[in-house]
């Protein structure tokens, strides 16, 4: 695969999870988010690229419940998806659909996790999201 299909995947796991971001955030509906990431300057006229990307977030959106049922259980002892930081839920709901799915070699899924997490959340959390992911599968 060559580096500028690569750079292309990141930014398409990144609006993804950006887009499960904002509805957490915001409790927009499907539409709102959908509508969003097809408008998303960095993605037009890359049909593909939001294809790529309306599949991971529709997927998770879809199996939303089940998703976080999946972190909840894999979590440490004591903790609670509430406890989460809507990033971190976000990372790891996209990386959850990826692995389901296969649609990403795991390996490749928690080392995009952690990078994202190293650029959006707290200092330690990409540690917690790469434990959480990679007992997952």
């Amino acid at each position: 695969m060559s580096e500028a299909i690569k750079v292309r995947k990141k930014v398409i796991r990144e609006k993804a999870i950006i887009a499960i971001y904002q509805y957490l955030m915001e409790s927009n509906d499907r539409t709102d988010v959908i509508n969003n990431l097809v408008n998303d300057p960095s993605l037009k006229n890359r049909e593909h690229e939001i294809n790529d990307a309306l599949f991971l977030v529709e997927n998770t959106l879809g199996n939303f419940r089940d998703y976080q049922v999946l972190i909840k259980q894999n979590l440490k002892p004591g903790w609670t998806i509430k406890r989460l930081s809507k990033m971190e839920l976000a990372i790891m709901l996209i990386g959850v659909c990826e692995i389901v799915t296969n649609t990403t070699p795991k390996t490749v899924v928690i080392n995009e996790a952690v990078n994202i997490a190293k650029k959006y959340c707290d200092d330690d959390s990409y540690k917690f999201i790469n434990g959480v992911l990679n007992q997952i599968g």
